[in-house]
Order: structure tokens, then sequence, then C-alpha cells
């Protein structure tokens, strides 16, 4: 263009406009780049070249190009080496900007020096009289004369110079420092402050790097004061950064400059949609809404058809929500967002407008309207409504006046036109919103308002402009509330006018105000009534207490008795199972806290209120009041459903009582057989390998029935079998063998008992043999002449019968518990067990005779002598069974008691008794099933939790200690 020759340079397709901006005002300088702008030479010969160096237009004010003024020829890469190791594919122009103080002109081009980028600083006031500006540049990052690119601070293929700002203070208070971005820089981005170091030279003073690989750290940059400290801030664009498990794309870093220093910041970082691009495009817009605080522009342009995020500034830097998106689909624009320029007052009003571009042929404008400060203010006479002093107009209601005036001022002053304010008073507006109906009803109102609503409408013709509007409500007959106050809520909003249509070459309308979106546009004022029994400051301080929260049982239907209690006379008892209705009477108190001071408190309590929390498992019924002729000054009783009652500021009151369930068990038992024989040789606990070996065997059967109610729906409850498995002195008595539970476990089920019986784990008989069967004969070794004598006793001596029983002491018992988890009408118990045969050839027990007979482990063998009266056939009458049902919070019925199952062991002696037999065990402690530690050859084995035996070193029941 501009009488250029084609076979020198080719301008079709340079990308012209590719980086547009405007010197200060827009009436004043612009430029345009095109950085794919080539320079031919040789043109049409066969060593013909093409460099991509870019260029830079200066405009004037009515886009013509003054070469005196403007100057055209801004390609500072034309005639310098060429080759993309130099400045064959410069690309000037792919960034270009003005200083603050429209003084330099910069330019990025960043394929220069293999792609590595370099950026340059002009004089642009060529026209400039002062001579002094002949000296001043131009200055270049790798040196405008050396063009070194070892200077440059970044590596190759960084794309230095893709964009670039500057700003004054950004290091050093008042002095001008530029800003690059290299957005591939380490294959994360960087960003460079520099500074003029000579006549040539930009110095690097800053250098910040990217947080993530690839994501185009500086692709984008900004320079402004976010928070008016005057120190001013960096914003940097990261469009290439994505975030997959939080879903994010694209990315803005906001640092905060910290009095020149930038090490050690953590930025801000604001982050778009998926593959928005966000960041691509950044613009400081200036002040929109005239806060003090410069505001920002991020552009998004594949995010839908493309948003424009603005962002205010405030004292702590950037507000991180957008105060407002603009959308390409709102004005029919794809790629919107893609460029951005802002800080242009293009109609005037002294608010700065943006201008948004995009990858179409399409640019919008969007114009800042001004903003409007409202002042509001509500009157109300009378302040205190007196329901005893009407004051409507016919004397029989009480009414309210209200009256709201409103004013406004803006920036800058001399704007002043004229506003409608549309206004809105709401009557009782807490009251509606919990649903209950408004006690008030607005006198003047149009026809389609509901009665608690009054609106209007004032005109107010310039700044400072005072218009008021007044309405009148009434309030409702027979009002009951009157401890809340009546809350009247303003609210406004701004009429606006309805734009027209312009035809082509017409000028624009100015745009019409808004309010300030961060001033409130509504606001509440309270009605308080005038409270009768409050004292003489008319402020009811009442002294609420609830002093007793008692259970009862409802007799009749206004009649309710108190629940009898514990032994220890501090929880109710309640027995559910005759009982559907459980009630709970509350005294609550409203008295002076000191009787010499009433005045203090005690004043009425004006719709007081009595919260009742109830568990899942109980349902509210009713409430009862107390008989009004029953005297009880400044007090309330109230008989109401269980449980926890709270009151607002008090202290929540618990009351708990126990719940039990009685139901009608009955226990009966029986043994099989019910004497059973003991003889033989002693043998050693170790030496026992089948059940056989231990002893007669026993069964016994535990029946226990219910008539009352199943336990499916109570619960579940333990049937517990307290067994002698042992003497007082720690020798097995009856050795359990096998428990199983019919019943109370569900249909065709068995339930489990714990612990586990045969803790020796002794050979058992054909499990198929369920039922008894007679005494098993002796196994052919242990086979002995049977004796046919007695041993001699005196008469007085023969009925005498020892008792083992566990609550004596003369026995220790284990006890077994059985689950009931369905227990509908009878369970059924079964436990077999052997009688420790050793134990009764062993044992002796002191007789009225000269000395003791003992047959300790190590005695030698010896037929048994005595002295004096002789001895007697020890016969052992053993309980041998203790049976009790826990079921946790259940009872049992009181019923005769039942019958204990009882066996006999009858001792048949011989006249040749055979020697002892014994077997060393060692040493083994124990310390389960109920008896204390013992050390001996008839020791049992440790028990574990699971009821088995625990295992020594090796890994076998054996000598050890717990």
């Amino acid at each position: 263009p501009y009488g250029a020759s084609t076979k020198m340079e080719r301008h079709c397709v340079f990308w012209l406009q590719a980086e547009c901006g405007t010197r200060g005002s827009p009436f004043e300088g612009k430029k345009t780049c095109a950085h794919r702008y080539e320079a031919r030479q040789r043109v049409d010969q066969i060593l013909e070249t093409r460099d991509m160096i870019g260029r830079c237009f200066v405009l004037s004010q009515d886009l013509a190009i003054r070469d005196e003024l403007d100057g055209g020829e801004w390609k500072f890469c034309e005639g310098r080496p060429q080759g993309h190791e130099q400045f064959g594919f410069c690309q000037q122009g792919t960034a270009a900007a003005f200083s603050p103080d429209n003084h330099y002109l910069l330019f990025g081009a960043p394929g220069t020096y293999n792609w590595k980028g370099t950026a340059r600083v002009e004089l642009c006031a060529q026209g400039s009289a002062d001579l002094a500006h002949l000296d001043d540049g131009p200055y270049e990052a790798g040196g405008e004369k050396e063009q070194d690119p070892r200077l440059i601070p970044v590596p190759a293929n960084s794309y230095f110079g893709f964009s670039i700002d500057s700003g004054k203070g950004l290091v050093r208070a008042e002095e001008l420092s530029f800003v690059a971005g290299a957005p591939r820089a380490n294959h994360k981005g960087a960003v460079v402050i520099l500074r003029k170091d000579s006549a040539s030279r930009l110095v690097p003073e800053v250098l910040l790097s990217g947080e993530r690989l690839t994501s185009g750290f500086g692709y984008s940059l900004a320079v402004a004061d976010l928070n008016s400290d005057g120190w001013p801030d960096l914003i940097v664009g990261a469009p290439y950064f994505f975030e997959r498990q939080e879903e994010l794309g694209g990315a803005v870093y906001v640092y905060l400059n910290q009095g020149g220093h930038w090490a050690g910041i953590s930025p801000l970082r604001l982050c778009g949609s998926p593959d928005s691009m966000f960041g691509i495009s950044l613009a400081v817009l200036g002040d929109l809404n005239q806060d003090g605080f410069p505001d920002i522009a991020v552009g998004a342009p594949f995010d839908g058809d493309g948003k424009v995020f603005i962002y205010h500034g405030s004292s702590l830097g950037v507000v991180a929500k957008p105060s407002q998106v603009l959308e390409g689909e709102a004005v029919g624009i794809k790629s919107f967002g893609y460029s951005l320029s802002g800080s242009l007052d293009m109609d005037g009003n002294q608010y700065p407008d943006l201008l948004v571009g995009s990858l179409a042929d399409t640019a919008v404008l969007f114009r800042a309207r001004p903003i409007l400060h409202v002042s509001h203010e509500v009157s109300i006479a009378p302040r205190s409504i007196d329901l005893e002093q009407p004051n409507c107009a016919g004397g029989h209601s009480v009414c309210v006046d209200l009256r709201v005036c409103f004013s406004y001022i803006a920036v800058p002053s001399s704007y002043s036109p004229t506003v409608a304010l549309d206004y809105v008073l709401d009557a009782d507006t807490d009251r509606r919103l919990r649903g209950q109906v408004p006690r008030v009803m607005f006198l003047s109102r149009n026809p389609e308002e509901p009665k608690h609503q009054a609106s209007g409408t004032v005109w107010l013709k310039h700044q400072h402009d005072r218009v008021c509007g007044d309405a009148m409500f009434q309030l409702q007959e027979n009002v009951k509330d009157k401890l809340r106050a009546i809350v009247v809520t303003l609210s406004y909003s701004l009429q606006t006018p309805r734009l027209r249509r312009h035809a082509p070459g017409q000028g624009l309308p100015p745009v019409a105000p808004i309010l300030n979106a961060h001033q409130p546009s509504t606001q509440r004022a309270e009605i308080h009534f005038l409270k009768q029994g409050c004292g003489e400051d008319k402020i009811c301080q009442s002294n609420l207490q609830l002093v007793r929260a008692r259970f009862c049982t409802r007799v009749s239907d206004t009649e309710f008795q108190p629940l009898p209690m514990d032994a220890d006379g501090t929880t109710a008892l309640f027995a559910l199972s005759g009982q559907p209705v459980i009630g709970l009477e509350l005294m609550v108190t409203n008295l002076p806290s000191d009787p010499a001071q009433p005045q203090a408190d005690g004043d009425d309590a004006h719709e007081a209120q009595l919260l009742v929390m109830l568990p899942d498992s109980l349902h509210y019924s009713g409430v009862r009041a107390l008989d009004p002729a029953v005297p009880v000054p400044d007090a309330h009783t109230c008989p109401c459903p269980l449980t926890r009652i709270s009151e607002q500021e008090l202290h929540p009151v618990s009351a708990r009582a126990r719940v039990f369930i009685e139901l009608p068990l009955s226990i009966a038992g029986m043994a099989i057989p019910q004497q059973l024989f003991f003889s033989g040789v002693v043998r050693g606990e170790r030496a026992m390998q089948s059940e056989r070996d231990v002893g007669s065997k026993v069964k016994y059967e535990v029946t226990v029935s219910n008539q009352g109610q199943s336990l499916k729906t109570l619960g579940s409850a333990f049937l517990n079998i307290m067994w002698p498995h042992e003497i007082a002195n720690g020798k097995w008595l009856l050795y359990p063998m096998r428990v199983e539970l019919e019943g109370g476990q569900g249909p065709g089920q068995k339930g489990l008992c714990s612990p586990r019986p045969n803790i020796l784990h002794l050979v058992s008989r054909d499990r198929r043999r369920r039922e008894l069967e007679p005494p098993e004969q002796q196994e052919p070794g242990e086979q002995q002449e049977p004796s046919m004598s007695w041993w001699p006793v005196s008469s007085a001596e023969k009925k005498k019968n020892i008792t083992l029983d566990c609550a004596r002491g003369t026995a220790n018992c284990v006890v077994f518990s059985c689950p009931l988890y369905s227990f509908d009408r009878a369970a059924v118990l079964h436990v077999w067990g052997r009688l420790w045969n050793s134990t009764f050839l062993e044992v002796r027990i002191p007789l009225g005779v000269g000395r003791n007979l003992e047959s300790g482990p190590d005695a030698p063998p010896s037929r048994p002598s005595f002295r004096g009266q002789g001895g007697y056939p020890w016969s052992c009458l053993l309980d041998a069974l203790l049976v009790s049902l826990t079921m946790g919070f259940f009872k049992r019925a009181k019923h005769p008691e039942a019958t204990v199952p009882q066996y006999h062991a009858v001792k048949i002696p011989r006249e040749d008794r055979q020697q002892f037999k014994e077997e060393k065990t060692g040493t083994i402690l124990r310390n389960n099933w109920g008896s204390p530690r013992r050390e001996g050859p008839d020791a049992h084995p440790i028990l574990a939790a699971d009821g088995h035996p625990e295992l020594g070193p090796d890994g076998h029941p054996g000598p050890g200690t717990a």
C-alpha cells in the first residue's frame, strides 16, 4: 500500500490489524501492525528471497498516515541479516503497544534469532521540537547495535516478544519498565521485566516462570495498578493451561506488586472452562464502576460462541468473581473475545468502553453506562403502635403513615439526567414469608396489588433533587401477635427507556444510566408494639424457667399419674408391654429472679413456646393443659408427650426414662439320667483321647416358654446357663461336650452358644446317635473286679449329702450364652456333658474322724484305712444347672419358682482298689471360665477368646504361661 511495489513487498496476506491499539484518547494516534508482512528480494529470479519481517503503521485521527507526524516506516528488521537464525522471520508487530506517557512505541518480534524473539522500544514523538528526543533510543533486548541473542534471557524457540506492555513503578518508583512475554520458554512460558540500560539495550531485571508445561504462560499480559497502591501489578494469560480433574481450561495469573519486589509472590489464578482458551486476550478497561480501582477484561473465544469476563479491582487486588460476562451468542458472533481493546471513552461520557474482536469480520463496541448512587429514606409515624389508641379516620383502628424519599448523585458532576424510580412498600414481610396472614392493609394502593403492598414512582430531575412519596396502612382487627414487630421493606428500581434502532450514519444516542450494583436497593424498617405488662421501660424481660419434668402414665383423658422410679430415685421406669402411652408433666414458671427487685425481670412472656423433640420410636399424641380452676399463679403445667424440651435462649432440659418389657416366661428342665456312677482308675488330662475316657454321660434339657409377645418386634434376648465344670480346687467336675439350642432362631435353624464347649477337643461318639443310652460299658482294659463291700460308716452319716454349688463357692461355673433372635413360643436348650471320673476317685472330704484322708496326686499307692468311726459312701448332691434369661431391657414376669434339675453321683467302693494312675502334665495356667489361675497336673488349658485352648510356642496346647 501507499505506493509500494508488489515486486518489493507482499501485502495481500500480511494480516493487517493483527495488532491494533490507540495512543491516549481515541482522538489521538492509533497503531496497526501486519506481522506477516514479507520483504522480497530479486523477485522473479532464481535467487528470489522472501523474508517475513512484519511491519507496523501509526495513523492519525482520520486514519491517514502522515509521515511527518506519525511515520509509516516501522519495520526495524528490514535491511538486517536474513535467515531464521537472524531477522528473516522477525514478524515484527505480533505485539505492539504505546507506553503510558505515549512517549514510546513498543514492538515484539518473536521470530528473530531462531524464534528466540526480541523486543524493541522506539521514540514515537518524531515531530517533537525537543532535541533531547533525538538521542532517546531505539532500545532492543539483544542490543540495537550489538544484535547479540545471548543478551536475551530465554532459550531458542521461546517466542520472546509475543506479548508486550510497560508501566511506571514496576521495579522502582516512577521509573518506566517494559514487560515482554515468552509463552514457549522452557516449555512452560515466562515473562521478563526489562529496563533501559544504555542508548541501545533493554536489560532484563525480573523473570517470572509459568506453572504448567505447555500452558502458554505469557501469551498475553497487561499492566495495571489493581489495588491503587501506586505500584502497578502484572496480569499474565496462559490460555493452554488445563486441569483434568477440576475440568479447567485456560488461566490468568494476577501478580500484586510488593513495592517493586517480585520474588516469592504467590499469584491469584483465575480459570476458565475446558478448551475455552480463557486468557488468550487481556485488556485493562479503566475504572468501570467509578470505585477508584481499575478493572480488567479476559477473553475466552471458545467458551461456547465466545465470552468476555469483566473483573473489578479492589483494595485487595482483583475480585475473583466476575462482575459481568459478555457472550458472543447474544450478538451473533463466534470466537467472540479473541482480541480486546479497552481504556477508551468512545462516546465522551467519561466512562471507559470496550472493543471486542473475533476471528470473524465483525467487532463489537460495548459502551459503559453511567452509574447512579441513590440515597433513600423511610419515615414512619408513629414509631410504635399503641393498640389502645386508635388514630385512623373514624377512630376505630390504628393506622401508620409511611414516607419514602429519594435523591441521586453521579460521576461526573455535570452528568445530571432526569430519571424515574419505581418503588414498592411491602408490610409484614417476615410474617408473610413464614406463611402467616399479614396483620396490615394499605389504604392507598392499586387495585391489582395485594393488601400488604403499595407502589409508586418518583421523578428526579437532576442530581441532588429530593422527591418523596407517601403511603398509609391500617392494622387488621384482633391482632394476636403483638410480640413481633411489623417489618416494612422498601425496594426500588430504575426505569430504563426502550432503545430505538438508528439508521447507518447516524450518531449513537447516549446510553441510559444504571444503579450502583454494590449498593443495596432495599431497606427494612420495623414498627414495634407497645407491650402491656412489660414494666416502665416497655421492654419485656421475662424469666422463663422449666422447673419440673416428670414422667407419668395416663389414667384417663385428663388424669395422669407419675411413673415409679428406680432404686436411686433418679430415673423413671416405664413398662412398655402393658402401657402404650407415656406422658411428661412439665412446669414452667415466669417469676422474678429476685423477689426484692420484682421490676428487674419476670415480665410477661409473649408468644412463649415450648419445643419438644421426639425420638423416632415415639409418635406425638397430644397435649393437655392444666385445669384453669386449679390455682397455680404465674405457672403453667401441661402433660405432653416424651422427651427432650428446649426453650429459646434457655439451656435445653433432658428428661429420661428407662424402658423395659415384661414377658410371662417359664423355665423347666430335666436331667437324663437322674443318677451317675463313677469307678475305675485315675487318669490324667493328657491321657484323655475320647469322651468315653472322661466318665459317665449326662444330658440336660432346659425349656423356656414365652406366653407373651414375640421378640421379633421387641429386640433380642439371651439364654444363659451356668455349667459347674470344676470343683472349688479347680479339678474337673462336669466336662461340657456339646451345647445346642432349638427354637428362637427362625424356622429350621439351631442356635450357636458361646463359649464353645469341649475345649480339649476330645473325640465324640457318633453324632448321629443323638439320644442318650444307658451308661457305656467300660473298655476292656479298664474293667475291674467290682467290689461287693462298702466302707464302714455310721448310721448318722449314711444320709449326709454334699451340695456342689457355684453360688456357695463349692464349685466353679462357666456361663454359656445362647442368643434368642426370634423367640415366639418356646426354646429348648440341650447340653451334653461327662462326669470327670478321676476327680471323684481322687478327692476326699474331711469327716469326723481322727485325721483327714487325702489322696494327693503324688501319694504312694495304698488302701484307704480309717480310725475311730470310719468312713461312709460319698454321695454328692450337685446343683448341676443354674439357668438365667438375660434380655437387655426385658424383664421376666414373676411366676412360681422353676425347678432346677439335679443329679446324684454315687461312689461304688471296692475292697481291692487298684493303684491310682497319674500322668504328669506339667504346669498349665488358665484364666478363663470363671476360675482363678492354678498349677497342677489336672489344670485345664488356657482358653482363648473363641473358647479354644491357647497354643504354646510349639503350636500345640501345652505347658505355658498366659
